[in-house]
C-alpha cells in the first residue's frame, strides 16, 4: 500500500491546533450598568456616565458651522483650503465611531472682527489669569461675542456646534481649544457668575437655538488636532499630562495615532455592551486566584473589562486593535483627577502597553496596588487573564498559575519559531522569473536565484 507523506505545513497546523487554549466561560456576568462609572462634578468633561446632555455624542449626524475670522488689522482670506482639512476630521470621527457618527461641516464667509491681532494673542496669553474671573476676556466670552454678533446674518437653525477658525499674518500665538457650555447646576464651575448674570458656562443663546459646543482654532489647522478638539465636544476629556498617561488614544499623547481606548468608545456609545465585561470586586474577585480567571476574545473586536472601585473610580483592562496589532492596557480610572487615567505599565514596553500579537506576552504580569494581572495564555485570537490579589501573590495557587503560564510561553515560543522558519523556507524555495536580452534575442529564466546566461543582460 502506498504511504502518503504529510507535509511540514500540515504538521505545523496540527501543532498549532494541539496547543489551542481550552478556557472556561467567564465567571463574571454582572450587568454592565453596574460598571457605568459616575461623571465628575468638577469638569464639563469626564470619562463617566452619563455624558452631559449637551454633548454631540447624542447626535448621530451633527451639523457644525465653521466661521473663519480675521483680526481687524489682518487680511481677509479665502477659506476654501479648509474644506479638505475639515473633511479629514469628519472621516476620522466616522472611522473612530465605526460609522456611528457622521459629522457635516458647513462653512460661512470669512468675517472681520473688531479685535486686533494683539488682542487675539491675549486670548492665549491671559487664559489662566481670566478663567472664572473675567468672562469678557476669556475664550468662552470671545466665542459668545462672535457668535452673538453674527446672529443677525447667520441662521443657526439645525446647527449643533461651531468652529471659530482664525489666521493672522503676524503669527505669534496659537490656540486649539474646545469650549463646552452646560446648564448643569451640579457642575462646580457654574457657581461662578458672568457679567450678564448667567452662570459662567451657560450655553450661548441665539435667535434660533442655544449653542453648547464650540471649538476655537487660531493659527492652528492640523486636521488631527481639530479631531481631538471636536472629540471634546463629543464628551471626551484630555488624558495627557502624566508619565503614566495611556498610549493609543487621540486624547492622550498619541496625537498621530487615530485611535481611542475601548473604554472611551463605550462612554460615547461607540463600543457595544457585548464587548464590555463588568466585574464586581466585592462579590466576584476571590482570594483564590484560580477563580479570578476570564477570557477576552479579541478576534471579535476591541474589549474593555471594568472593575468599579468607587462611585467615580475603577480598574480597567482594555484590549485594542491598532493597525492589525493587538495590545492590552491595564489602568486606574478616577474621574475626579486630571488626567483621569493612570497606567500600570509593562516593564517590557516603552509606552507601557502589552503586545498580544502572535502569541505575545504570555506569563507577563502588570501590577497595581490591589492586583497582579497575569497574562495566563494567548492563543492568537483570545487572551486568558488571572487577577491575583496582592496578598496572595506568593500563595501556592498563584505560583502554580505563574509556572503554568511560563510553560505555555515556552510552548508558544516554539510555535512562533517553527512558523517563522517555515515562512523563511517557503520564501527561499519560491522560484522567480527574470527576463534576459542579447541583442534582439529574449530569454526568460525561472529559478530560486535566477541568473542570465553568459552574454545576456537582465532586462
Amino acid at each position: 500500500m502506498r504511504r502518503v507523506r504529510k507535509s511540514k505545513v500540515s504538521v505545523l497546523v496540527l501543532l498549532l491546533c494541539s496547543t489551542t487554549l481550552i478556557v472556561p466561560e467567564n465567571s463574571f456576568a454582572q450587568s454592565v450598568d453596574k460598571c457605568r462609572i459616575a461623571s465628575t462634578k468638577y469638569s464639563t468633561l469626564s470619562l463617566g456616565f452619563p455624558v452631559r446632555p449637551e454633548r454631540l455624542s447624542y447626535i448621530p449626524s451633527p451639523r457644525i458651522l465653521v466661521i473663519p475670522f480675521a483680526a481687524k488689522d489682518g487680511a481677509i482670506y479665502e477659506a476654501d483650503f479648509l474644506v479638505e482639512k475639515f473633511n479629514e476630521t469628519a472621516l476620522d470621527i466616522r472611522k473612530l465611531s465605526s460609522n456611528l457618527a457622521n459629522v457635516k461641516f458647513i462653512f460661512s464667509r470669512t468675517v472681520k472682527l473688531s479685535m486686533s491681532t494683539s488682542e487675539l494673542d491675549d486670548l492665549k496669553l491671559n487664559a489662566q489669569k481670566v478663567y472664572l474671573k473675567d468672562f469678557d476676556n476669556d475664550q468662552m466670552g470671545f466665542a459668545q461675542k462672535v457668535i452673538k454678533d453674527l446672529d443677525a446674518e447667520i441662521d443657526y437653525t439645525g446647527i449643533d456646534g461651531v468652529v471659530l477658525f482664525g489666521l493672522s499674518t503676524s503669527k505669534k500665538q496659537e490656540i486649539a481649544s474646545a469650549l463646552q457650555f452646560t446648564d448643569d447646576p451640579s457642575y462646580v464651575g457654574n457657581q461662578t457668575k458672568r457679567p450678564d448674570g448667567q452662570n459662567w458656562f451657560s450655553p450661548i443663546k441665539t435667535n434660533e437655538k442655544v449653542i453648547s459646543n464650540v471649538v476655537l482654532m487660531y493659527n492652528r489647522s492640523e486636521s488631527r488636532v481639530l479631531t481631538h478638539e471636536i472629540l471634546h465636544n463629543y464628551g471626551l476629556t484630555d488624558l495627557y499630562g502624566s508619565e503614566k498617561s495611556p498610549p493609543f488614544s487621540l486624547m492622550s499623547t498619541s496625537i498621530n495615532t487615530l485611535a481611542l481606548l475601548p473604554f472611551e468608545k463605550w462612554i460615547l456609545g461607540w463600543l457595544p455592551d457585548k464587548n464590555v465585561i463588568c466585574v464586581d470586586a466585592k462579590t466576584e474577585i476571590l482570594e483564590n486566584p484560580e477563580q479570578n480567571s476570564f477570557v477576552i476574545d479579541y478576534s471579535k473586536g476591541d474589549h474593555t473589562l471594568v472593575i468599579p472601585t468607587g462611585l467615580a473610580t475603577a480598574l480597567v483592562i482594555d484590549v485594542i486593535n491598532i493597525d492589525k496589532e493587538i495590545y492590552l492596557l491595564y489602568y486606574s480610572l478616577d474621574n475626579d483627577k486630571r488626567p483621569a487615567i493612570q497606567m500600570f505599565p509593562s516593564p517590557n514596553s516603552r509606552d507601557g502597553s502589552v503586545a498580544l500579537t502572535e502569541f505575545g506576552s504570555i506569563a507577563e504580569q502588570l501590577k497595581s496596588p490591589e492586583y497582579s494581572l497575569l497574562i495566563a495564555d494567548n492563543t492568537g485570537s483570545s487572551v486568558a487573564l488571572n487577577l491575583i490579589p496582592m496578598n496572595q501573590i506568593g500563595s501556592e495557587a498563584s505560583l502554580k498559575l505563574i509556572k503554568d503560564s511560563e510553560a505555555k510561553k515556552v510552548e508558544r515560543d516554539i510555535l512562533i519559531k517553527a512558523k517563522r522558519e517555515a515562512e523563511v523556507k517557503a520564501a527561499v524555495s519560491k522560484k522567480i522569473t527574470i527576463t534576459c536580452v542579447k541583442g534582439k534575442t529574449v530569454k526568460k529564466v525561472t529559478a530560486v536565484k535566477p541568473k542570465c546566461p553568459s552574454g545576456y543582460k537582465k532586462k
